[in-house]
């Protein structure tokens, strides 16, 4: 298990509000410092003679260390490096495998990359002296700088602010789809939806449609998530791309183009930014587009008709988890559109606040342990806010009581969570549902991204 990258924003923000210590631990060959359980046995390499005189056909070796390419020397690392903490007095979050706790330190795990996060950052040089006096090969980043970088995520520290970017992935997306001398964008996407388009040309572009999915995802889904809409429009086609979704694909790259010429113009970074806030809280921005691909699919597809769900998870007002994605199942109203969404975002925001409430018991993470963690969800929707309200339910709503009424029971007074109506210019989950104009995006990405 690894740590999710929620969890790693979440930190982060909360590195920021409270001005904690962070170091970066990398593993050294991490995978063979792990002992094998199993029976495992390979071929002596052709290279090596054994003196004997024995055919190397007929001799084995036994492997005391994992070996890479074995398919349990994951698990075996990640139970070493879990014991050699326990050892050190640290627990696992039960919400989180990958992050570990102890009194003013906590440590998260994505394989062989680990974050430290404490007040006091000689306690925590301290505990990571004592990582290797256990025999664990490691070597420490220079975390101190202005600039450093977890799993090809640049941090930029700009005074109080920490900004998260992605430059380089950036300039070899411009470089595999060549355009590195493109014109930039205001932009990441039309407002009309992509559709499938079975009729139109195939896709003539000489680059590899899956790879460039591939880039473009993991930048939406670490540092710019105002472009997750849009690459999740083009990331529907990889199987059989045409050259309409090609050029969806292009809209996006521009629009990455003008976010690094405005970077060198500026000699700043726009990304994701975290700030300083005077107020704990833990809220959810909730949307939803109701059968948005009507009129853009065939309309004897199921598909015309599934509606589009968005959300973002905001920590003192910074964005930490935000999805935009198809409903699973069809919708009959926008209302139910909007309940299904209010759902899944639920989803998340419980198991959260229970990771925060654990870190809250280990360390002051900027809220009163004896009152509760403060959430706010915002719909802009009248009717899905009253489904959510009802103390019962209606033959309107009972086909999926089941499945979506779950969380009813953790809003209210004196819960936590409380739902509340927004308008529709001030819901930050709009950019993940549908494509905008060039002023309504830059207004909802200047309230997501903070710039």
């Amino acid at each position: 298990p690894v740590v999710s990258w929620p969890v790693v924003r979440t930190l982060l923000c909360l590195s920021i509000q409270n001005n904690w210590t962070t170091r970066q631990v990398d593993f050294s060959n991490a995978f063979v410092q792990a002992e094998l359980k199993e029976d495992v046995y390979v071929t002596l390499p052709a290279m090596f003679n054994d003196n004997s005189g024995i055919d190397n056909k007929d001799l084995v070796l036994k492997l005391n260390k994992s070996l890479y390419g074995l398919v349990q020397v994951p698990r075996c690392w990640y139970y070493k490096l879990r014991e050699a903490f326990e050892t050190l007095g640290f627990t696992v979050s039960e919400t989180e495998p990958g992050v570990f706790f102890r009194d003013n330190v906590i440590v998260v795990c994505w394989v062989d990359d680990c974050q430290f996060f404490g007040p006091d950052g000689k306690q925590i040089d301290e505990i990571i002296k004592k990582l290797e006096r256990k025999g664990i090969a490691l070597t420490m980043e220079d975390t101190e700088a202005d600039v450093f970088t977890f799993l090809g995520v640049e941090l930029n520290k700009y005074g109080n602010d920490l900004v998260l970017s992605q430059h380089n992935l950036i300039k070899k997306t411009l470089e595999a789809t060549g355009m590195t001398k493109c014109n930039p964008r205001a932009t990441p996407s039309t407002v009309e939806p992509l559709g499938t388009k079975p009729d139109s040309a195939p896709m003539k572009e000489k680059w590899n449609y899956v790879s460039v999915v591939g880039m473009l995802m993991y930048l939406c889904t670490n540092a710019y998530p105002e472009i997750q809409f849009a690459v999740h429009q083009c990331a529907r086609f990889t199987h059989t791309p045409k050259q309409s979704h090609a050029e969806g694909i292009k809209k996006i790259v521009q629009y990455l183009q003008a976010i690094l010429k405005q970077d060198a113009k500026e000699k700043c970074k726009h990304g994701l930014t975290f700030h300083k806030s005077n107020q704990f809280t833990l809220d959810c921005y909730v949307d939803a587009d109701f059968a948005g691909l009507w009129n853009h699919e065939s309309n004897q597809d199921p598909v015309c008709v599934k509606s589009r769900t968005g959300y973002c998870m905001m920590l003192c007002g910074c964005p930490v988890h935000w999805v935009s994605k198809l409903q699973t199942e069809i919708a009959l109203s926008t209302t139910e559109a909007e309940y299904i969404a209010l759902s899944q975002a639920m989803r998340e925001l419980l198991p959260m606040r229970e990771f925060l409430h654990d870190l809250q018991l280990h360390l002051d993470i900027g809220y009163n342990n004896d009152s509760m963690l403060k959430s706010t969800v915002f719909e802009d929707n009248n009717g899905a806010l009253s489904v959510a309200k009802s103390p019962k339910m209606t033959p309107r709503t009972k086909h999926i009581a089941v499945k979506y009424h779950f969380f009813k029971d953790k809003i209210g007074e004196g819960k936590g969570i409380n739902l509340e109506k927004i308008n529709t210019e001030n819901q930050i989950a709009d950019i993940f549902t549908k494509g905008l104009s060039i002023d309504k995006f830059q207004a909802l990405c200047k309230m997501l991204c903070g710039w």
